[in-house]
């Protein structure tokens, strides 16, 4: 886990942890309070692949923040073509309006910038 600074606050940042039981509850629970489901029984069934990989901020221990991204082909002309979906984006309510999904957005960018068509 990389520790950042974002407006004076310090978070934790992590990325794809499916295999962190502490980090895949915490990541649940954000998702169960904002979104009313939960990413466990996917898990669980053996459903969540390397191609979902959710990145996070944690704070005290918990993750508070979220983009997530499919890694996703495509058959463009004859061409197969590698792209990204962003999703599962959110943020705990006390942490809103502080530029973490920004902050989160622009690793994905960047990490993602020359692995994609």
């Amino acid at each position: 886990m990389d520790l950042v600074e974002i407006k004076n606050i310090k978070y934790g940042f992590v990325k794809d942890y499916k295999d962190n039981d502490n980090l895949r509850t915490s990541f649940n629970k954000l998702t169960q309070s904002i979104f009313h489901f939960s990413l466990e029984n996917w898990y669980q069934a053996g459903n969540w692949k390397s191609y979902y990989i959710p990145y996070s901020l944690t704070y005290q221990g918990e993750v508070v923040s979220n983009v997530s991204i499919n890694r996703l082909s495509f058959l463009i002309d004859q061409s197969i073509m590698t792209g990204i979906q962003i999703g599962t984006v959110m943020t705990h309510e006390n942490h809103r309006n502080k530029g973490l999904n920004q902050f989160l957005l622009k690793q994905i960018l960047t990490e993602w910038k020359e692995q994609c068509d």
